[in-house]
């Protein structure tokens, strides 16, 4: 990779780094007033009718990144005309399956949530209501998928970045407006979600007349809807699994707990996600230039790049999670003071998996990049669904709420092993390469930086805010230079060398020229 394209990989990397500590913030803070605003029972209730949408809204996600892969890989090969069908090929296959989606989970989710689901006596017609302004906000986020495709795929990642920082700060000022509109809090915040995404479409339509392949047009190709088709089928199939266990573990929780459960996991979901977002910076910068290579079929050059991101990715999720996992408790209490019950060891079990997750992305990437994906998603969404089957029987068996995380976190190593095995055979991936430059390296961090973070815990215990907050960076920038100087390799470091090196000159450059 050559420096231009290593430099502009690291300025998107680090807009999406500025745009995640911003929505992090904005994000946790937003919990904290919303469950004040809704109370554990309605917020229970939102996350847990919105879980039954968004297990059918990974087809969004799925479309976007097959739109994305084909964009990316026929601009690898400079191919304009074939780039423009893309895009009009995916907002057919969008709009179908926008409808396809209204009718089916319409249909399924009244039912489900009638009869299946435990509500609180009364408020049965206010999780209706949630649920259909949720189903057409889904409806919304799937008609604006291509066009976030466009952005990325143009490697636009600062527009990307800024999209992201104003819904955050939307979302954050309906929850104050919501109790000035003195109507139900449920429904008022329902229904301005509801307008925050049709904002959102009309900035993106809007933005993205700009690049050339966003031409609507009439085009038809037999052959590249069939691929287009195919590739997203299998996606879907990976991708839908990964958000039923995901959603289905909410519901277990929801079977045997209430509500009030679903809270607790709602409130270690949102910083779940919170950190997820920010340790995919690097992933999402780099997903252009890796699906661009496998245009050239350049294997060597694909492997190595999955290895490094391999590294910083898990490095960077195991830098964040730690401190986390480390004062779980007191970050919930000065958070929220009276936080729900359980959701500590929620919060704690499902940042282990997110740290185990990190090692899958990559080589989600690597088979997405040369598009052969059948086997690998065959693969990954039967090892995954293991975890609703086992975490059923833990609870019928009277196993504490909280082993529905740590059976997901057994599944997702058998997971990590299987995808392993399915790219060596399919792909050519050496399985020792990894375990050298990957594995055994990851195993090491781990036993590193926990040891760090334990350390820290026998001197400081934090109770204020200010002591939690300044305990936890102070952890990251001490996890942060011990990894620098003791946990890079030596073309890890010259990367992030090069890359302040280059922003230093210019900064420099830049000063002589205003004098």
């Amino acid at each position: 990779m050559n420096n231009p394209r290593a430099n502009r990989i690291a300025n998107n990397t680090l807009f999406l780094y500025i745009r995640s500590f911003i929505t992090m913030a904005i994000g946790i803070y937003s919990s904290r007033v919303l469950l004040k605003t809704l109370g554990i029972d309605d917020y229970g209730i939102y996350n847990l009718v919105g879980g039954v949408v968004a297990m059918f809204v990974s087809l969004k996600n799925v479309f976007a990144s097959s739109v994305q892969r084909f964009l990316n890989y026929e601009k690898g090969k400079g191919n304009d005309e074939r780039v423009k069908k893309v895009f009009n090929l995916s907002m057919l296959i969008h709009v179908l399956l926008a409808i396809s989606f209204a009718v089916i989970v319409e249909g399924f989710g009244l039912w489900f949530i009638s009869h299946r689901l435990t509500i609180p006596a009364g408020s049965l017609s206010d999780a209706l209501f949630v649920f259909h302004c949720s189903v057409f906000n889904a409806v919304i986020l799937i008609m604006t998928s291509p066009y976030n495709a466009v952005i990325i795929a143009n490697e636009r990642i600062n527009v990307f970045a800024w999209i992201s920082v104003a819904d955050a700060l939307l979302k954050l000022l309906i929850i104050y407006i919501v109790p000035v509109l003195m109507f139900h809090y449920l429904r008022s915040y329902a229904s301005l979600m509801m307008l925050i995404g049709i904002a959102n479409i009309i900035f993106c339509i809007s933005y993205c007349r700009k690049f050339t392949e966003c031409t609507y047009a009439l085009f038809w190709d037999k052959s590249l809807f069939v691929q287009l088709l195919s590739f997203a089928g299998w996606n879907f199939l990976g991708s839908t699994v990964f958000s039923l266990v995901s959603e289905g573990v909410n519901i277990i929780l929801n079977i045997f707990g209430g509500v009030a459960i679903n809270a607790a996991r709602g409130i270690s979901n949102q910083v779940k996600n919170s950190i997820n977002t920010f340790s995919n910076n690097l992933f999402v910068a780099i997903q252009p230039f890796v699906i661009q290579q496998a245009a050239s079929q350049d294997k060597d050059v694909i492997f190595r790049y999955t290895f490094r991101i391999s590294r910083f990715m898990f490095l960077i999720v195991l830098m964040t999670v730690l401190p986390v996992i480390i004062y779980c408790d007191s970050i919930l209490k000065v958070w929220l003071v009276h936080p729900p019950y359980m959701a500590c060891i929620f919060l704690q079990l499902m940042l282990v998996n997110l740290a185990q997750r990190s090692l899958h992305s990559p080589l989600d990437l690597l088979f997405k990049s040369f598009g052969n994906i059948k086997l690998y998603q065959i693969i990954d969404s039967a090892t995954l669904f293991l975890s609703l089957p086992i975490s059923y029987v833990a609870m019928r068996l009277g196993l504490p709420l909280y082993a529905v995380f740590a059976v997901m976190c057994i599944v997702e190593v058998i997971n990590l092993i299987c995808v392993l095995s399915c790219a060596h055979i399919q792909l050519g991936l050496s399985l020792s390469e990894w375990l050298k430059r990957v594995g055994i390296y990851c195993l090491g961090v781990t036993v590193v930086l926990v040891a760090l973070n334990l350390m820290m815990e026998l001197f400081i215990h934090p109770h204020k805010f200010f002591e939690v907050a300044f305990t936890i960076i102070l952890l990251f920038v001490l996890e942060a230079l011990f990894a620098y100087s003791l946990l890079l390799n030596k073309q890890d470091k010259h990367f992030v060398q090069g890359y302040i090196g280059n922003k230093i000159k210019k900064r420099s450059q830049e000063n002589m020229i205003a004098d």
